[in-house]
């Protein structure tokens, strides 16, 4: 999903406000309690069952932490555990233990980041949650610090190659189209060396606004993805409906009137696109997206700059 601005901010109040807690229990009489006083602070949803926690955690708006029964036979805590740090999607969401049993080190090892024993002493199992949930919060925080272009304020490269790795295991799932743009502004650096590098960064965050304005679609994704280089990934999306989007893009940057009386194909600042569109197979990964992209705007440069390439996913 394209990560807009303004949007990361409100992600985080959000946040701050309200965060979400999964528990699976059976709702024991003490869990009952914790949820009570857990309720009073934050989003609390309670399950029952191992396919509940996995396809929750898997979602568009994940738990910030779990709490796990590990005797509860329907879940299977240990292997749950397991299985959410196995995956990228959900490795960084904290796994809390409670159990009857003192086994912490079986827990730690399934990769918890606390273990509590029944049973519960509600205030300090309050307190032991918050602390985790602050620890996550900051994490989050840095980990969208980590993702996020300086200049742009758009996602970076590190958070293109995360959602385009996400995207094709969707769109591989779904046997659905996925399409990629490459966006390179033409001569850019010969702008710099000519209007300074004040009116060069001025440029590239106006390119990025247009991008913005113009890729609209909610799951639709934009970043940065080098000096001169956006990247845009569309699921769901034909061939003939990224052609269309990709002009569209051409013609608004084109309506910039961007000065650019050094380059060497108008008076303006002008595009160079890449794009590829597959259905991907179990044999297709995100590099050959990005080869068949690549080169796509290789091509497009390669025969005069300004204009738009397509290129197979192989």
């Amino acid at each position: 999903m394209r990560v807009k601005k303004g949007q990361l901010k409100e992600s985080m109040e959000r946040k701050i406000f309200k965060q979400k807690i999964l528990v699976a229990d059976d709702m024991s009489v003490s869990t009952k309690i914790l949820g009570e006083a857990l309720e009073q602070i934050y989003e609390v949803i309670i399950v029952d069952e191992k396919e509940k926690v996995l396809s929750l955690a898997r979602s568009e708006n994940p738990p910030d932490l779990i709490l796990l029964d590990t005797q509860l036979q329907k879940v299977e805590g240990y292997e749950t555990c397991r299985k959410l740090k196995g995956s990228e999607a959900t490795q960084n969401i904290p796994v809390i233990f409670i159990s009857p049993i003192e086994d912490e080190i079986k827990g730690f090892e399934a990769g918890g980041v606390d273990y509590i024993i029944k049973p519960l002493n509600i205030p300090i199992v309050v307190a032991r949650i918050k602390t985790h949930l602050n620890l996550k919060q900051k994490s989050d925080m840095l980990e969208n610090l980590l993702s996020i272009d300086r200049l742009t304020n758009i996602p970076n490269k590190r958070r293109f190659e995360e959602t385009l790795n996400m995207e094709v295991g969707r769109a591989r799932r779904s046997k659905l189209p996925l399409s990629i743009i490459f966006i390179e502004v033409d001569f850019i650096n010969t702008f710099y060396e000519n209007y300074g590098y004040s009116a060069g960064d001025f440029c590239l965050d106006n390119i990025a606004k247009v991008l913005e304005q113009t890729i609209r679609r909610p799951a639709d994704f934009v970043a940065r993805y080098g000096h001169e280089k956006f990247a845009a990934i569309l699921p769901e999306t034909e061939l003939e409906q990224t052609l269309l989007l990709a002009g569209k893009i051409e013609k608004n940057v084109k309506s910039l009137n961007i000065p650019h009386s050094h380059s060497q194909v108008a008076d303006v600042i002008t595009l160079s696109q890449g794009i590829t569109t597959s259905v991907p197979n179990d044999s297709l990964s995100p590099w050959d997206y990005i080869k068949a992209v690549d080169s796509a705007l290789n091509n497009a440069k390669e025969q005069g700059h300004n204009q738009i390439k397509t290129g197979e996913v192989e």
